[in-house]
């Protein structure tokens, strides 16, 4: 059985969120801006192979070249900083940056290994990063909150990302109230799947920096930013089902979240999907915070239970996303090889399915269990066979 995805992203953040000082203002087309954050905010050789100042340097080329000429991106990252270091650090940026636009913050890696060990809570890291947020508003600077980016697979600590996530998901609903503006390099890298971090990462390093593939991608997602473009889609930040096990049963209850960090959620056109068609979901929240509840039925039940969040923005053209969030057994079904969307039959419908997780392996965003009809915890040729022998068939 899949592992319901992001359950993790439910976790609670203490309610000294609910404390922070709503300000802040939305970004326009800025000029001086300064990168705020830790080695990778700096982006120094041997990791930049390319030696053009991490992503800030990228940053300020793509700014130019989009038409701002007088474009200028500090680079402040400090290789090893915490958020308690950067804290008081950004005092004597702010003083010598009194002109500027714009702060980027992007900060928290480090204290991952903290939080990992038990040595640091994650609120006081939340509340670094707004303290440095407010320290820069005081001085009305607009600032731009970012996420960390993911740890790849071969990362000493915290190589599920799970201590990682909840930093994230801490940010997302910071940022969900306010005029607090986010960006998303964790989502950006964290939807690359595993086998691409080998692109976007140096070699094997032990922490996840970026190599000059990253840096440059982290560029394009910050000057969008700047420049009011929305090219995101809503971001599934968590779901759980109200029994815990791995079959779906008349009465359970699903239930996620979703963020926004631009245009904001079109809340209409959001809701869960059961074995491919879409079902009447409870949608309640924001338009940068939505959550999404369903009560399953005997007539939901069929040999599997194949759950999405299909959600988009109110950009135009609308950005969408159709996550696989779970995947479940039905107790007594007789599920055939193939049946990718576990409604009992199969047919071009599991064709189209299964193709997206084509060549995905467990662990990968797109890795169906549905799909990897072997079980090998691979989606390949095999699968495809097995699903063409079975094309036609029903188990009803």
């Amino acid at each position: 059985m899949r592992v319901p995805l992001l359950t993790r992203g439910l976790i609670g953040v203490s309610c000294l969120l609910a404390f922070f000082t709503i300000v802040g203002s939305s970004l326009q087309a800025q000029e001086n801006i300064v990168a705020f954050g830790d080695s990778i905010t700096e982006g120094l050789p041997p990791f930049d192979e390319d030696r053009k100042g991490g992503y800030p340097g990228r940053l300020q080329t793509i700014l130019r070249s989009s038409g701002i000429s007088s474009a200028t991106v500090l680079n402040e990252g400090h290789g090893s900083e915490t958020t308690s270091e950067g804290l008081t650090r950004i005092n004597s940026v702010i003083s010598a940056n009194k002109a500027a636009d714009l702060f980027i913050i992007m900060e928290g890696t480090n204290d991952v290994n903290l939080v990992n060990s038990g040595l640091l809570s994650m609120d006081t890291v939340l509340a670094n990063l707004e303290g440095m947020a407010g320290k820069v508003r005081s001085e009305a600077i607009d600032v731009l909150y970012a996420t960390i980016i993911p740890r790849p697979p071969w990362a000493k600590q915290d190589s599920t990302n799970f201590v990682t996530f909840e930093l994230i998901f801490g940010l997302r609903e910071l940022t969900s109230t306010g005029r607090r503006d986010l960006a998303e390099p964790y989502e950006i890298l964290e939807n690359r799947e595993l086998a691409v971090y080998k692109k976007y990462y140096f070699k094997k390093d032990p922490v996840g920096h970026p190599n000059s593939a990253g840096f440059a991608l982290l560029a394009e997602h910050f000057a969008e930013k700047v420049l009011g473009e929305d090219t995101l889609a809503p971001v599934v930040s968590g779901f759980s089902k109200n029994r815990s096990g791995q079959f779906l049963a008349n009465g359970d209850q699903f239930f996620a979240l979703v963020h926004e960090s631009g245009t904001g959620i079109a809340k209409v056109d959001s809701y869960f999907t059961l074995n491919g068609r879409s079902i009447d979901t409870d949608v309640e929240g924001t338009t940068r915070r939505t959550s999404l509840s369903y009560r399953v039925t005997n007539s939901d039940i069929a040999c599997g239970g194949r759950i999405t969040v299909r959600t988009e923005d109110r950009a135009n053209p609308a950005n969408v996303r159709n996550r696989l969030v779970a995947e479940y057994k039905v107790e007594g079904a007789q599920l055939l090889k193939g049946d990718v969307n576990g409604d009992c039959r199969v047919n071009g419908f599991d064709l189209g399915l299964l193709g997206p997780s084509f060549g995905s392996k467990r662990g990968d965003v797109n890795y169906s269990e549905l799909a990897d009809a072997n079980n090998d915890d691979s989606v390949d040729g095999d699968d495809l066979a097995k699903l063409a022998r079975n094309f036609g068939k029903s188990s009803d």
